[in-house]
């Protein structure tokens, strides 16, 4: 069997910026924690830290056009309320999105790139109205999907063609580092992302992932108001 991955990340440039406001509750993704820091700015000192995945409330945007960037990816610096403790933090490290749980796994990464996209599906879209549809086509060109649609808008579509299957994510309004980092997490939790991978994740367009047994191709563009991430298997 040959499995092609195609990842569609399309995201607008101007949600390189900000996508929250003050009030909102925002959860930290960066894997190895975030550093609180008393004024914004690398120079700040650290008067806290932030498990990832903790849920932080944001206070002032005052600071969010000092702009900065680590890891490849660009953020300003955003004033947040943890308990009784407000701070600093880059933004870049903060997503609306549920953060995917950290899993590490050593199945073959076809089996593994789905079978983490379903456990979070099934983690995040709990009582999600589901839609189907069908071409009515029993041959080529043949294509059926079922839809799961969240409160606030999130997709997750399985995808049935004649020759392969799909599972796709649909999110809109995401910040370039929350599509990224989300792209990321997935392939972390399959032991996959190798630094050549990540720098094809953050350099966007078509790319071959992997040449083995199987071949991946990860397709990454920035476009529209919406993000699509796709993984697609031959059968």
């Amino acid at each position: 069997m040959r499995i092609f991955i195609i990842i569609f990340c399309f995201l607008p440039c101007l949600l390189f910026g900000q996508n929250y406001q003050v009030e909102n509750e925002l959860n930290v993704n960066a894997r190895s924690g975030l550093n609180m820091k008393n004024t914004p700015g690398v120079e700040g000192s650290k008067i806290g830290f932030l498990e990832y995945g903790e849920k932080v409330k944001v206070i002032s945007k005052e600071f969010t056009s000092q702009r900065d960037t680590f890891d490849n990816l660009d953020g300003g610096w955003v004033e947040i309320e943890k308990g009784k403790i407000s701070g600093y933090v880059f933004d870049g490290y903060l997503t609306k999105l549920p953060v995917v749980k950290i899993d590490s796994k050593d199945t073959h990464w076809s089996i593994c790139l789905f079978d983490e996209m379903n456990k979070y599906a099934t983690n995040n879209f709990k009582n999600a109205p589901e839609t189907t549809y069908d071409n009515g086509n029993d041959g080529e060109g043949a294509h059926s999907m079922k839809i799961l649609t969240s409160i606030k808008g999130y997709q997750y579509v399985e995808h049935g063609y004649t020759d392969c299957i799909a599972r796709e994510f649909q999110i809109p309004n995401l910040r370039q580092p929350e599509g990224i980092l989300f792209v990321k997490s997935f392939f972390k939790n399959c032991n996959l992302l190798s630094v050549e991978i990540e720098n094809k994740i953050e350099k966007g367009g078509r790319q071959i992932l992997f040449e083995d047994d199987t071949t991946g191709i990860l397709n990454l563009k920035w476009l529209e108001n919406r993000m699509f991430f796709i993984i697609a298997s031959s059968i």
